[in-house]
């Protein structure tokens, strides 16, 4: 998958918030659009690890194309240490 798994990503973004890397360097360093990288970001600030889930194609539940935002404590505590 060119978009990479949830871990992937997270990995990536932590070399952001926690070493400090642009998202330039990473972009060159991973050949990752920037533009791409930073929706990764935006999306990991707003919902922690559940914001990097690709949220397309097709879903069998009766709530289709619903997606939780609930963040769980795991991912808000994650997001708290990042941020530190």
């Amino acid at each position: 998958n060119v978009m990479g798994t949830v871990e992937e990503k997270e990995k990536i973004l932590t070399e952001y918030f926690i070493y400090y890397k642009s998202l330039k360097q990473i972009s060159i360093e991973y050949n990752i659009d920037l533009r791409l990288l930073k929706t990764w970001r935006k999306k990991y600030q707003a919902d922690g690890i559940n914001g990097l889930v690709f949220k397309t194609g097709k879903h069998d539940s009766s709530i289709r194309g619903r997606y939780s935002r609930n963040t769980s404590e795991v991912d808000k505590i994650k997001y708290e240490l990042l941020q530190k």
